[in-house]
């Protein structure tokens, strides 16, 4: 009796643990992922690194110094942070950091909210989406995330010292943060060098450079830089004048701004003079403006690919600038014109007339050689591509859920659909003819790429999902009957009941 008790515990333990596999596989199916990520590699660390510009320099009190952050082993990075990086706040005061051009598509954020103290990240938003987006669809995607295998200089930071002291000035990294890759794998950062220390003197300061020039709502040709003193510039004829900004390297040198007012049509200059702190060094920066004029040059046009002739007409005084744009001038098919650029688009927006419509903006982009009308807020940029609302073509269907209806937009309005959420998608063209849905988002007024869910799917997964809870349910049942009648089973064994005599 006993091995026979013995041999149905042992069986009702198999049962169990057969039962319990075949949930756990249940559970494996549901959950693992579904989708892969090209070329992620994160075999080795990030090393991080702090380092001075100009090292060895002799400083003196009001001097602006700059520390790189710098990495290596940079693999496939979507995110990159929290630096946290300590300084004396009584000898020295944080001004800014600057990102390098190479790591343009990244967002910077900076908590400056404790003295001595900075925490610098991070993020690759485009690319992340981008990830995100696989993950919904479940596709493999082109991985545009960051790589080099030289060292990266990830930002600059920039201090002004405010003291003589006896020792020298250190600035120092307590922490790398982290790294994330494409993988959405992390990474752990190690820091070789993660303590800059710098000498500051007494004497009076012979610098007479400038650390900053900008000009408010332009920007400079070439792009500023200290030891270059000559720029140019091309503002509207309405401009009369222009918001002049200048830091000097040093605290206590003084700058003079002439020119910047009662600007005059055609060739005007804005000086920019330095004195240094001792005196007697001088520097000036000169930047040449030019007001436009009344007409454009005669014969000012370009082609388009179908050969049609746009001539290039002066702004009007009055005109909406989009958000990011700002006024400058680009040489096209030959002549210096004025458009309205934004850092890292191809495009710009140009104000011409085609021969038959009325002077108005268009979006010229010089690789495609095609101008579109510009419509406000009809028109947008996504991942450095300008899209265009367009007519939905016959063999492209609405999304599921989605009817017709318009979107108003100040005195935009922009034919689309919505569903029951109130959700408003078009349908959008790039300027290579490439279409496809896009939603709009209330808030920043910008649209995005609009995934659709396929319902279909979702409720199959649902269907199998609730009969793998039911069939779940009626094993556990199954397991408590089995345990209940074994047990009773046991109990009779152990209290038979008397024979009767």
């Amino acid at each position: 009796m006993h091995r026979q008790y013995s041999k149905n515990i042992f069986n009702i333990k198999t049962a169990i643990s057969i039962i319990v596999a075949i949930f756990v596989m249940q559970i494996s199916l549901f959950v693992s992922p579904s989708f892969a990520v090209k070329n992620a590699n994160a075999d080795e660390n990030a090393v991080v690194s702090l380092s001075q510009v100009n090292p060895g320099r002799v400083n003196n009190p009001g001097d602006i110094v700059t520390i790189n952050i710098t990495a290596t082993n940079m693999n496939h990075i979507t995110r990159f942070g929290a630096f946290e990086v300590s300084y004396d706040a009584i000898k020295m005061d944080y001004l800014s950091i600057s990102q390098p051009t190479i790591l343009s598509a990244f967002t910077y954020t900076v908590d400056s909210s404790e003295l001595g103290k900075l925490y610098i990240s991070a993020v690759n938003t485009s690319v992340e989406a981008d990830i995100e987006a696989a993950q919904i669809k479940g596709d493999d995607f082109e991985d545009n995330s960051f790589s080099s295998d030289e060292e990266v200089i990830l930002c600059s930071i920039s201090f002004r010292i405010l003291t003589v002291t006896a020792e020298n000035v250190k600035v120092t990294l307590d922490s790398a943060g982290e790294m994330r890759d494409s993988s959405m794998n992390t990474i752990e950062s190690t820091i070789d060098n993660g303590s800059v220390s710098m000498i500051v003197t007494a004497e009076k300061s012979s610098d007479a450079t400038l650390v900053a020039l900008n000009i408010s709502g332009y920007t400079l040709t070439p792009e500023f830089s200290p030891d270059v003193t000559d720029y140019s510039l091309y503002v509207n004829r309405d401009v009369s004048s222009v918001q002049v900004s200048a830091t000097s390297s040093n605290l206590w040198s003084v700058v003079t701004i002439y020119g910047n007012t009662n600007l005059k049509q055609g060739d005007n200059t804005i000086s920019v003079e330095v004195t240094a702190q001792n005196g007697i060094d001088h520097m000036a920066y000169y930047i040449h403006v030019s007001k436009q004029e009344d007409y454009m040059t005669e014969g000012a046009g370009f082609l388009d690919y179908e050969g049609k002739i746009y001539t290039f007409v002066a702004f009007p005084t009055d005109y909406y600038l989009p958000t990011g744009f700002t006024e400058t001038t680009k040489t096209i098919n030959g002549y210096s014109v004025p458009v309205l650029a934004k850092d890292g688009v191809e495009s710009v927006l140009v104000y011409v007339s085609d021969g038959e419509n009325a002077p108005d903006f268009y979006v010229y982009n010089p690789t495609y050689l095609t101008a579109i009308p510009y419509v406000p807020f009809g028109t947008s940029i996504v991942s450095s591509k300008v899209i265009f609302v367009a007519d939905l073509p016959d063999d492209v269907k609405v999304p599921e859920g989605f009817s017709a209806s318009t979107l108003h937009v100040q005195k935009t309005e922009i034919d689309g659909f919505e569903n029951s959420d109130g959700v408003f998608i078009c349908y959008m063209v790039d300027e290579a003819g490439a279409g496809g849905f896009y939603k709009y988002n209330e808030n920043t007024g910008e649209f995005s790429e609009f995934v659709a869910v396929n319902k279909t799917e979702t409720s199959v997964y649902r269907f199998f999902f609730h009969l793998f809870l039911f069939a779940t349910a009626v094993e556990a049942i199954i397991i408590v009957l089995i345990v209940f009648i074994v047990r009773q089973n046991i109990v009779k064994r152990r209290n038979p009941r008397p024979k009767r005599v």
